[in-house]
């Protein structure tokens, strides 16, 4: 639901002008949880907004594929297969963010509130904080068992803008 413009690199979209991205050719060049994503961070909900192509490889390459991939596959690495016997560690800026999280994008999605946008700004945050407290090879159990806490609700959370990495 958008109650304003969406434009497109700062003009109406205007298919007679030939300016304008259809659908069905983008999703073939990106995938469809990087177009979600995008169109939720940037979606026009209280004022006019502008998909730029630009800035949507700078999301898709940076936060997308440089912090949440490579975070997520350094998670997995470190795990091996074996998930650790200890209890997440308790404390911390990460901790936090794990207790905190499902509430964040769950008030954002909740229909008296609703709003995709905060939705993806709480999952862009997140991704931030993670991307810059990676587990690393020598994690203790406490602190590999938090990332690994933090990757499944990471994808629980992100089910309804990203369904194809929640599956993954």
């Amino acid at each position: 639901v958008t109650n304003e413009f969406y434009r497109l690199e700062g003009d109406k979209f205007s298919t007679s002008r030939g300016h304008a991205i259809w659908g069905n050719e983008f999703l073939r060049r990106v995938s469809s949880d990087e177009l979600r994503f995008y169109l939720c961070l940037t979606g026009p909900e209280r004022e006019q907004t502008n998909f730029f192509a630009k800035n949507f490889e700078e999301v898709v390459q940076d936060l997308l594929v440089g912090r949440l991939q490579t975070w997520a596959a350094e998670v997995l690495t470190a795990a091996a297969g074996v998930v650790p016997a200890e209890a997440p560690r308790a404390d911390g800026p990460l901790a936090e963010l794990l207790a905190r999280l499902p509430g964040e994008v769950g008030a954002a999605l909740d229909p008296d509130a609703f709003s995709p946008q905060a939705a993806a700004t709480a999952l862009r945050r997140a991704i931030l904080a993670l991307s810059d407290d990676r587990p690393g090879p020598s994690a203790g159990g406490a602190e590999l068992a938090l990332h690994l806490e933090l990757l499944a609700c990471l994808a629980a959370v992100s089910a309804p803008i990203m369904p194809a990495f929640a599956d993954e």
